[in-house]
């Protein structure tokens, strides 16, 4: 008689596709405890068959493996529950993870390219293979990706294959190391793609065109139109190079033009090589690059040759001469980016396209403010400067508490006596009061020093300008600086501080009630239209407004809920019904995904204050609820 425990070692060989493959049997007692069991809730299935049978061929013989059915056209077709119960040991995919495997076989309908789909706990690969007369060769495979969430099997694994009608595949799913797995498996066969398809791609020099009117399935290859180099120029200036290059492209997909560097003998040099970028929309005009600093050592670059390819690998390419950049006369007329040509020693173009002597900058006149409530600060200043390049501004302080310079960078070219400023909702300053201004151009020429102090914002009368932002200038008591109540919405003036809404705009009220902690309390739900706000508050309309009235002091909390799809709902909260300054403003918030926004502020007794509610534009209905959230 037999020593069970032999079994339990016992490997039985089958073939799939003419390779062998081994399944080992499980422990005989493990198989009779399992006998019998049935799916229950919760289970992925029934317990795995394992096939211990010994039969060479039997999983190639019609019937043995359940058969995958497709759907109409382009339709999903019916899923296939299959449970794995042998493990194959040959090279591919579905070997890497180990486990038992299942198998399914499908036929190809109709020609085309067929997306094969698995889903299930512990499916670790999914792949299709050659049925048993091409050789069981693996024709795709789909492994499963790392994945340290939860739900790690959540993610179908697939994998497309083109194929005959009346095609057959084997497919095969691995990864099963429990007593249970079930997994789910689809084919869906794809629209037709034409040449867009990955499998019919083009070849080289060739495009995928899809016809006037036409589909991705009428798409075909058709020859590319090679891109021109129409003019190209390479030119030094002491030891900097500069190139110009013109292209022509039909197809317009060209990637750029390369310039490369070669030596007098020849040799590249390929420290030196450069992307030109930019170009006209018409694909025809000059492409330019900043220049590039030759090496100090080694062979000079005598010869520059410029190359454009496109999409499909079409090219042209061009040699030319490094020829010595032309030199231009003081006022004479140069180009700005100074890659056509130089001015002379001593001299640069201006941004009006001028050559100019090199000449430090003048500062005319600078004012420096600082606002403590709230805290903001603002510098202006005016200089003069005939090379339009001043790149910095430096303050060191005197007496300073902060012994340290504050450098101000400057973008792009500053004309002759144009106001530069820069505003701040900080102490740009650092808590010092007097310093040095000088200004520092491209060349390192510096402006001769200028003493600076800080000044508080300048009190002005009423009706006269003033700055919104209340940081160079602050209106009288009773007034505010505000351009509401200009036609042009434009000039700012200190007009009468109005908090109420004037004739025509009614917001609605939320009513408060009073609860047994005093706090106030209120719950409105928003009417379908937008109510009309101030012709200088353009960026508000489309909102409806609403007006609130503390019965306590303390700090206040407006929740806004919309019903409807996202994007949720935009606040404003603030002292004033129309005029949007500032110091108006008490508060704001906006959501984006989700449906509810809140914003909250400190409030006296009987304080009035303005709730703007924006619903993305389009009416729809929310709530509004006002409660009390601390003592103030």
């Amino acid at each position: 008689m037999m020593d069970l425990s032999s079994l339990r070692r016992a490997v039985f060989s089958f073939v799939l596709g003419g390779c062998a493959l081994e399944t080992t049997a499980p422990d005989p007692a493990l198989a009779d405890a399992s006998a019998g069991d049935t799916a229950v809730e919760g289970d992925a299935g029934p317990v795995n068959p394992v096939d211990t049978s010994g039969t060479a061929d039997a999983s190639c013989e019609a019937g043995a493996m359940p058969e995958l059915l497709a759907g109409e056209g382009t339709a999903l077709g019916p899923s296939l529950v299959v449970y794995p119960g042998r493990n194959l040991v040959r090279d591919g995919c579905t070997t890497h993870y180990g486990g038992l495997d299942a198998t399914a076989r499908f036929v190809a309908p109709r020609a085309g390219r067929w997306t094969f789909s698995a889903l299930g706990d512990d499916l670790w690969s999914f792949s299709a293979r050659e049925p048993c007369q091409g050789g069981g060769a693996e024709r795709a495979c789909a492994r499963f990706q790392d994945y340290h969430g939860p739900a790690p099997f959540r993610t179908p694994l697939r994998f497309t294959v083109r194929m005959a009608a009346g095609e057959a595949l084997a497919l095969v799913a691995d990864g099963c190391q429990r007593s249970r797995c079930a997994w789910t498996v689809q084919a869906q066969m794809e629209e037709p793609r034409g040449c867009q398809e990955t499998d019919r791609a083009c070849p080289t020099g060739q495009r995928c065109v899809t016809p006037p009117m036409g589909s991705a399935a009428d798409s075909v290859c058709e020859p590319g139109h090679a891109p021109e180099l129409v003019s190209v120029r390479a030119l030094r200036g002491g030891r900097t190079l500069r190139f110009v290059a013109g292209y022509r492209d039909a197809d317009n997909d060209a990637s750029g033009v390369v310039a490369r560097l070669r030596d007098g003998a020849g040799g590249a040099l390929p420290s030196l090589d450069t992307y030109l970028t930019g170009s006209s929309p018409d694909r025809s005009g000059v492409v330019r690059a900043t220049a590039v600093r030759e090496r100090s050592r080694g062979p000079e670059a005598v010869t520059a040759v410029f190359a454009v390819t496109d999409s499909v690998g079409l090219r042209a390419e061009r040699s030319v001469p490094i020829e010595d950049a032309p030199v231009v006369p003081a006022e004479g007329r140069c180009d700005p980016e100074q890659l056509l040509d130089l001015c002379a020693e001593g001299s640069g173009c201006t941004s009006s396209g001028v050559c100019a002597r090199f000449v430090a900058p003048v500062l005319r006149e600078a004012s420096a403010f600082r606002a403590t409530t709230p805290e903001r600060s603002a510098l202006l200043v005016r200089w003069d400067d005939p090379n339009d390049d001043v790149v910095a501004l430096e303050l060191t302080p005197l007496g300073f508490a902060v012994p340290v310079s504050i450098t101000l960078p400057v973008y792009g070219p500053s004309p002759a006596r144009s106001l530069w400023s820069l505003r701040l909702t900080s102490d740009l300053f650092r808590g010092n009061s007097r310093f040095v201004l000088v200004a520092r151009d491209r060349e390192g020429l510096t402006s001769a020093p200028l003493m600076l102090n800080v000044s508080a914002p300048l009190e002005v009368s009423a009706g006269s300008a003033c700055d919104p932002r209340a940081t160079t200038s602050r209106c009288p008591a009773g007034t505010l600086c505000t351009v509401y109540g200009d036609p042009l919405c434009r000039e700012a003036l200190c007009r009468p501080d109005v908090r109420a809404c004037p004739r025509g705009i009614s917001p609605d009220v939320l009513a408060p009630t009073e609860d047994l902690a005093g706090a106030g309390a209120g719950v409105t739900t928003g009417g379908a239209e937008p109510a009309p706000t101030s012709p200088c508050d353009g960026y508000l309309r489309g909102v409806r407004l609403h007006r609130f009235t503390a019965l306590t002091a303390g700090r206040y909390s407006f929740r806004v809920t919309t019903m409807g799809l996202e994007p949720g709902p935009s606040l404003l909260l603030r002292r004033h019904c129309v005029i949007g300054d500032a110091d108006s403003l008490l508060g704001s918030n906006g959501v984006y995904h989700g449906a509810t926004a809140e914003v909250s502020a400190d409030l006296t007794a009987a304080e009035e204050v303005y709730l703007f509610v924006w619903t993305n534009g389009a009416p729809r209905s929310y709530t509004v609820a006002v409660r009390r959230v601390g003592a103030r």
